[in-house]
């Protein structure tokens, strides 16, 4: 019985760790992301939009907490059903 219960803790540790190295690279990849298309949308917007680098890497900073948050969110629904 308790080898079941090992094997259960260890499904379960191996099925949390992958879920927070998959919540560590979405919010990479969203950070990457969004400071290209921000980026993009500077250049494009070149005579409108004036803007500065820094502000740019805040701008993809906030935008890659909502994506992080939004996904957190989607894997908590997940996990709960």
């Amino acid at each position: 019985m308790a080898k079941k219960i090992d094997a259960k803790l260890k499904r379960q540790i191996i099925d949390v760790s992958k879920s927070v190295a998959a919540w560590v690279f979405v919010t990479a990849a969203s950070f990457g992301y969004w400071l290209v298309v921000l980026l993009i949308a500077s250049l494009v917007l070149l005579n409108v939009w004036h803007v500065t680098f820094d502000s740019i890497l805040k701008y993809s900073f906030v935008l890659m907490i909502i994506t992080s948050v939004v996904y957190l969110g989607f894997q908590i629904k997940k996990w709960v059903r």
